[in-house]
């Protein structure tokens, strides 16, 4: 089916083209760190894991939060995108400022010397990554989603090939790092110039407004999403330094390439939401019962697609890692199998961000990431003690207590709650073959685990196809009932 029957901002065209792209952007994502951990070997990798974390939680401080507010402020008012680039530009200014100046000062407070080389690759990562995400809002907003997929696609590849290129003698953290924030530069320079030639940057600069209260306004709108953020990364990045203190970089190397592994299932969920988000805030205020419907398919779609992932991996974890990684990263096996079913768990509080941030309650998400953040740190700190199987097990266990107050208020949004039938199906689906799959002994042979693998797939096809019967019935009666 071509992609040219459907109009260019429709949700199928950007779902289409946002899907394929990153799952072969992860898929190459994946075979490059496959590469650069084999060639730094457990420790080094670890080390290279730990410095994009830290970036990772300066980045978020960098961003102001402005990101959702950006997008959902331009899906709104597509005629006038200029104006708020311009405004964006100078709040990713001072964010990247604030993250900088507090970036350089933890890295030279560090116990472990840090090279100035590293520690200025680091900064200009930010950076490189407040540009992109600066371009991406507004492309986003606008509803034009393909070239950021496209864009990242052909860096991706080149990066590889430059990885490949490069003596294995010569790679280093500080190399890999170098090459990596060269790429994104030219991924920002490629953004640029595609939102320009698309024209993106619609309206007219209004001169007369104040900039700087516009700028105040913006950050003041996104300060929930920070705080989100925040928090959100309390429980997300900082694991990966509480694995490196208590544990040391070899389990941080087994914690992050069991991680790279389940990128394609991550994408492939997360790609969806990314898509849908515009959508569900104009149906938001145009129409309550179509929201409501598209976010009950997306809830059991997540359920579905990661359910079939995390099975998979989880059945034949053992021969995944020693095909791809060898017997140094033995270890890596059980908790890639644990990180697998937390993804499901990751993909809707994900959701859940979406669907609050669609309906404009940024606040109860704030409240939210700061709630699962105050229950999730304690746990994820004990678990890093005893290295990255706890710690995945650990992030599991924090998923199961901090759900149960996430779909409470996600059922307030509602025009009306969801059933309690479509609940217990949604997580009954997820919960039984998560049980199941961990009953299987990795020594079986191979033969017997395929059998029993089609076996549950087989089933929760069976459950699946029955479920859309039913939703098919349900639609139809709605629309005879008018």
């Amino acid at each position: 089916m071509s992609l040219k029957k459907f109009p260019k901002k429709s949700f199928v065209r950007n779902f289409s083209v946002l899907l394929s792209t990153n799952l072969l952007v992860s898929l190459i994502g994946m075979i490059t760190s496959i590469y650069i951990a084999r060639v730094l070997s457990p420790v080094h990798y670890g080390e290279y894991s730990v410095v994009l974390s830290v970036i990772g939680i300066f980045q978020v401080l960098a961003s102001l939060g402005l990101s959702t507010t950006v997008t959902r402020e331009v899906a709104r008012n597509q005629d006038n995108s200029k104006q708020l680039f311009k405004v964006s530009i100078w709040a990713y200014w001072g964010g990247f400022f604030i993250a900088s100046f507090f970036l350089l000062i933890y890295m030279l407070l560090e116990k472990e010397s840090n090279s100035e080389v590293l520690i200025g690759l680091m900064i200009l990562s930010l950076f490189s990554q407040s540009l992109w995400t600066l371009y991406e809002n507004i492309a986003f907003g606008m509803q034009r989603m393909e070239y950021s997929g496209f864009i990242n696609l052909i860096m991706t590849s080149l990066l590889f090939v430059t990885y490949i290129l490069i003596p294995t003698k010569n790679i280093s953290v500080e190399l890999v790092l170098l090459v990596s924030v060269i790429a994104q530069f030219f991924k920002d320079g490629l953004y640029y110039f595609y939102c320009k030639k698309n024209k993106l940057f619609t309206g007219e600069v209004n001169e007369s407004k104040s900039l700087r209260i516009d700028v105040f306004k913006l950050i003041k709108d996104s300060l929930p999403f920070l705080i989100m953020g925040g928090f959100s990364m309390m429980s997300n990045q900082l694991p990966v330094l509480f694995l490196n203190a208590n544990s040391g970089p070899e389990q941080v190397a087994y914690f992050n390439t069991a991680n790279k592994l389940l990128l394609p299932i991550t994408l492939f969920i997360t790609t969806a939401m990314t898509a849908l988000f515009p959508n569900l805030s104009k149906l938001y205020y145009e129409n309550k019962e179509s929201y409501k419907d598209k976010i009950k398919t997306a809830l059991f779609a997540i359920a579905v697609l990661g359910v079939f992932g995390a099975v998979t991996v989880s059945f034949f974890r053992s021969e995944i890692v020693s095909l791809l990684y060898g017997n140094a990263y033995q270890s890596t096996g059980l908790v890639m199998a644990y990180q697998c079913w937390f993804i499901i768990a990751f993909a809707f509080f994900c959701f859940f961000g979406s669907i609050f941030s669609s309906a404009d309650k940024q606040k109860l998400l704030s409240y939210l990431s700061i709630a699962y953040a105050i229950v999730s740190v304690p746990i994820l700190w004990i678990g890093s003690k005893y290295g990255a199987e706890y710690l995945s097990l650990a992030f599991i266990i924090t998923a199961v207590i901090n759900m149960s107050y996430h779909w409470y208020f996600m059922q307030k949004i509602l025009p009306t709650p969801l059933t309690s039938t479509f609940t217990l199906k949604l997580f009954g689906l997820i919960i039984l073959p998560f049980g199941f799959s961990f009953l299987i002994p990795q020594n079986l042979g191979l033969g017997s685990k395929f059998f029993i693998y089609f076996g549950i797939i087989g089933l929760i096809g069976f459950l699946v196809k029955n479920y859309f019967i039913s939703l098919i019935k349900e639609k139809f009666l709605k629309s005879n009932a008018f």
